[in-house]
């Protein structure tokens, strides 16, 4: 079970970071390749908090992968991106693109979002959002989590 739990969820990152944090995906035949029933799995993931925009289709399940979801099957993701975010904050001070920090083309602003309400909901960032980019400030708690986590 966890087997396919991994393989549905791997499936959906490849098509977040593929697709600039967009869109969704059919996950009814992946399910159904191990014998399940693709609503009973995708009551599961949204239950669990592994997917998001998720639809309950008459015979598939279609969904994304939720940051949490990321969280779970490649972490890396999300803490390598969080500390370059932090890091260059730091460095640089003051307020400064998302997209900019990150070098990414305007068709990842999704994932560049995603990111910033991970951070702002851990307090560590101020965010403005506009229609494709997020103007982002450190705040306090960014300034200390950069101060204790800073190279020398």
């Amino acid at each position: 079970m966890e087997k396919m739990l991994n393989e549905v969820i791997e499936e959906l990152y490849i098509g977040y970071v593929e697709n600039g944090g967009t869109g969704i995906f059919d996950l009814g035949e992946t399910i159904g390749n191990h014998g399940q029933d693709p609503h009973e799995v995708g009551r599961y993931l949204v239950e669990e908090g592994l997917v998001k925009f998720e639809q309950f289709r008459p015979t598939t399940f279609v969904a994304a992968i939720s940051m949490h979801g990321i969280q779970k099957i490649h972490p890396e993701y999300i803490n390598t991106n969080i500390s370059s975010i932090i890091s260059i904050l730091g460095l640089n001070g003051g307020r400064m693109s998302l997209m900019e920090i990150l070098r990414w083309e305007p068709k990842e602003f999704q994932r560049a979002f995603d990111l910033a309400k991970v951070l702002e909901n851990n307090s560590m960032i101020d965010a403005q959002y506009t229609h494709n980019d997020v103007i982002v400030n450190l705040t306090f708690r960014g300034k200390q989590f950069y101060e204790n986590n800073k190279t020398t």
